[in-house]
């Protein structure tokens, strides 16, 4: 657990130095760190932000089937919402809402579904997880990301999940004075252009909130 929950603070760690236009990262100085715990506390108020705009654009808690590599601090799905996330810091979430907690939390990988759709290989379990096959699914059903740590696996896994019939939804959200805005908007640039999604952008008390929405194919 603590090992992994390292890591996971390490990724957030690169995402607040790159919003700070840093780019050798010096993790030491991530520990007892005033301004890296000031800057995840407003992460839980852009987030909010983030997910009313979703709404307004007909994204729901309750549309959003699947989260892609995301940790207790930085996903997006409510712990009411029954959504599934996958993720390598599912252990993140131990302690955080365990009798109330709708959410499905795992390890594992993407293949296709046994009826089509998507499913999930656990890590180190036999089961798979269905995401949604042909035969059930609906079409304001999304599988989403955003701010994501690596942008080209988690581009691979979305355009994965477009391909075998699911829609996807991937944003970008920060302060408006970040300096890696830029480089992120670029990235859904990108991404609007090569799945032809409609794309979406707000500025909202000084965060910005940007996503690209896909139909599956």
């Amino acid at each position: 657990m603590k090992d992994e929950f390292t890591e996971y603070l390490k990724k957030l760690y690169r995402q607040y130095q790159a919003s700070l236009g840093i780019q050798k990262v010096d993790y030491q100085k991530m520990k007892n760190n005033a301004l890296f715990c000031a800057w995840l506390k407003d992460l839980e108020q852009q987030i909010k932000i983030y997910r009313k705009t979703l709404f307004e654009h007909k994204i729901s808690q309750s549309d959003i089937k699947l989260e892609l590599e995301k940790g207790v601090f930085d996903t997006i799905a409510s712990t009411s919402s029954p959504v599934t996330l996958l993720t390598n810091y599912s252990r993140t979430f131990d302690n955080q809402f365990k009798d109330l907690d709708s959410r499905r939390i795992v390890k594992g990988k993407l293949k296709e579904g046994p009826y089509g759709g998507v499913a999930i290989t656990l890590k180190n379990n036999p089961i798979t997880i269905c995401i949604n096959s042909n035969l059930n699914y609906s079409d304001t059903s999304y599988v989403v990301s955003e701010n994501p740590y690596n942008p080209e696996k988690t581009i691979r896994d979305l355009m994965f999940c477009q391909e075998n019939g699911l829609n996807t939804c991937l944003g970008m959200f920060g302060k408006i004075k970040d300096h890696d805005r830029t480089q992120k908007l670029e990235i859904l640039d990108n991404y609007a252009t090569i799945n032809d999604g409609i794309r979406v952008d707000k500025t909202i008390e000084g965060t910005y909130v940007s996503f690209v929405k896909t139909k599956a194919r």
